[in-house]
């Protein structure tokens, strides 16, 4: 039955990223993709459920801080690149974000959205597998040949040009081969962002086995996929979830904790091996995050053009503007060359109101974990806004988060509204303990609840305002 779970729009939509790539047609130059669905039938969903919508609107509510000054920047951003190459950004843009707050209104208005999540997540990654594989079989590939030659001599150009290139653009036009193969990034982060959201889909006691193994799949695959920001990001996440778990939880046995520290002194020892050999995978690990390829010489080169750019129109901006052929790495940079100042400081507005909400929700649960009476864990949903943060600095699509992202910051929007309302509702419970109050199942994990119907009875709209 959990199964069946995935097949909600919520749950389709995180399945659907992995095989984002794959274009269903092509309209007015504007892309529809397969992960496309899952944002259409979340939204027709939304606007068909009065309980959705009323989540949709208590997201709005809570979530102006971030989303009015990034709203008026997209209006912004759509008059500057009307007619441009580049017209299609902001309605892209647009469209992620509304179905990224439906997402939020799922979480929000859904009694276990752990389920849903969990499901779509692992099925996300094990289509990205299975439809690589079938593609790739079709243009006389493999993961097995991709496996063998990449282990053996290290060489990413065969795994990004010769076989994920093959495989993105099997079906394509062949038009233009350099903007398919880019979507492998895109396609990274989806990874890298569902397998957190499988982590979050844990509620039970213990250690999640299977969650840490799914984990380690996706990090090989974005190893595999090349995208050093993501790969970047993934390491610091799960030293920072370790260190927020030990924190906030003091629920494991200790036979838990010391086959976690035995494995960990294992990988530390393990890593150290390999290094100390000569093996072409560890040389070319070793050349990736030297930072002295041309990738970060090409960015280089972006940001001191960007600033001269900005220095020739410093108020209301060049329009749509390329660097070698290539839009600009970097969210604040981009809108102020493309749109003006008044673009700069709304994008920058809306990146300190995220990280400012992301910084004092950790910072609160940290020093006080009873403030987190959901059955996630919090240490997995902390570390869901960090990519989007650090990769707008970077992204290739002129820094706009990409559809991943989006969901990541739906996923942790939503979880932290849906604990701000359960944490209401348990305290309206101890302070009429006269009346029949509305029924909670058994804790998944110590001292967390969570309310067995929807938390928007009523009054959800004025309790998310206040």
């Amino acid at each position: 039955m959990s199964a069946l779970k995935a097949f909600h729009p919520a749950g389709l939509l995180i399945a659907l990223m992995s095989v984002q790539w794959a274009p269903i047609a092509k309209t007015a130059g504007f892309s529809v993709q397969v992960a496309y669905l899952g944002i259409i039938l979340l939204i027709m969903l939304t606007l068909a459920s009065a309980g959705m919508r009323r989540g949709f609107v208590a997201v709005l509510r809570r979530n102006a801080s971030w989303l009015v000054p990034y709203a008026v920047y997209l209006l912004l951003l759509t008059l500057a690149l009307y007619g441009s190459p580049g017209q299609n950004m902001a309605p892209r843009q647009i469209f992620y974000l509304t179905g990224a707050l439906c997402l939020s209104a799922f979480i929000v208005q859904s009694r276990d959205p752990g389920r849903t999540l969990r499901t779509g997540a692992g099925i996300g990654i094990s289509l990205f597998i299975l439809v690589i594989e079938i593609i790739a079989r079709d243009v006389g590939l493999s993961w097995y040949v991709a496996l063998q030659h990449f282990l053996t001599t290290g060489d990413f150009d065969f795994i990004v040009y010769g076989f994920f290139r093959a495989v993105f653009n099997a079906y394509s036009d062949g038009e233009d081969l350099a903007v398919a193969a880019a979507l492998k990034n895109g396609v990274a982060v989806s990874i890298f962002v569902m397998s957190l959201i499988f982590r979050i889909g844990y509620g039970r006691r213990g250690a999640d086995w299977i969650g840490v193994g799914l984990t380690l799949l996706a990090l090989f695959l974005i190893l595999m996929l090349n995208t050093r920001s993501v790969l970047i990001v993934a390491g610091v996440s799960m030293l920072l979830a370790g260190l927020l778990r030990s924190a906030t939880r003091h629920d494991e046995s200790t036979a838990a904790l010391v086959m976690k520290m035995a494995l960990a002194i294992m990988l530390v020892l393990g890593t150290v091996l390999i290094f100390l050999t000569d093996n072409p995978v560890v040389g070319m690990i070793s050349d990736r995050f030297a930072f002295e390829d041309a990738s970060t010489e090409n960015r280089v080169a972006q940001y001191g053009w960007a600033l001269q750019m900005i220095e020739h129109n410093l108020l209301l901006g060049n329009g749509y503007t390329e660097h070698d052929g290539r839009l600009i790495h970097n969210l604040f940079l981009s809108a102020w060359v493309q749109a003006g100042l008044v673009a700069f400081f709304l994008v920058a507005s809306f990146y300190l109101a995220v990280a400012g909400i992301w910084v004092a929700f950790v910072f609160k649960v940290t020093c006080n974990p009873q403030r987190w009476v959901l059955p996630l864990p919090f240490e997995w949903v902390a570390m869901l806004p960090i990519l989007p943060l650090f990769r707008v600095w970077l992204s290739g699509d002129a820094g706009h988060l990409f559809l991943g992202e989006w969901v990541a910051l739906a996923t942790f929007f939503g979880c932290i509204l849906r604990n701000d309302l359960a944490m209401r509702e348990i305290a309206g419970m101890r302070g009429h303990a006269n009346r029949v109050p509305v029924s909670f199942r058994a804790p998944r994990r110590a001292g967390q609840l969570m309310p067995s119907t929807s938390p928007a009875i009523g009054r959800l709209e004025h309790d998310a305002h206040g």
